[in-house]
């Protein structure tokens, strides 16, 4: 008789714990669904600030194929492309979260005495071209925009912006010397 209380207990206590770990098993995933909603609406509001569907490098990689750049290399550290182009790097960029910033660096092998130099002019309009930033294009080799001399080192050409009720905000070109190279940055953003 006490051989059957003994054992009456023990199965008992053992159907017990196992509606209790049953009991804890459900409590724990449910915590997890809802710590999984908590983050899912967390990455919900924040991707809701931005009012551009911010993914450079999927918009970079796009725009470089538009272009007809197919041979690429990602940098993910520095979020950019680089490209190879002849004897120049281009850094190739195109994303953001409340304006949509396209810009390509061009990062020249050769210092020219003149950054004016028809051969440096027709580069820069060339990529202008290719990249289809249309206030740059062709206003670059007709020298329609303004030199202004930013620091010992820099110059700024800034250009008339054709349309004023765009979003579109030029920002102009930046040449800079550096070492034995030139970097020229062309760069303009959407509101």
């Amino acid at each position: 008789m006490k051989n059957i209380f003994l054992m009456s207990a023990l199965f008992l206590i053992f159907v017990s714990c196992s509606k209790r770990n049953d009991i804890l098993k459900d409590e724990i995933a449910v915590a997890k669904d809802s710590a999984k909603e908590i983050v899912v609406e967390e990455n919900a509001i924040d991707g809701s600030d931005c009012i551009f569907d911010n993914k450079p490098k999927e918009l970079t990689e796009e725009w470089l194929k538009e272009s007809g750049f197919n041979d690429f290399v990602w940098d993910a550290k520095n979020t950019r492309a680089i490209v190879i182009q002849e004897q120049d790097t281009l850094l190739v960029y195109k994303g953001g979260c409340n304006h949509l910033t396209s810009s390509v660096e061009i990062i020249t092998q050769n210092l020219y005495d003149n950054i004016f130099d028809s051969r440096n002019l027709q580069k820069m309009n060339s990529i202008a071209c290719k990249f289809k930033f249309d206030n740059y294009c062709d206003k670059i080799i007709n020298g329609q925009f303004a030199k202004n001399d930013s620091s010992g080192n820099s110059i700024f050409l800034e250009f008339d912006n054709n349309d004023q009720d765009s979003n579109l905000i030029s920002e102009g070109i930046k040449i800079t010397r550096v070492n034995g190279s030139l970097h020229i940055l062309i760069s303009e953003y959407y509101n």
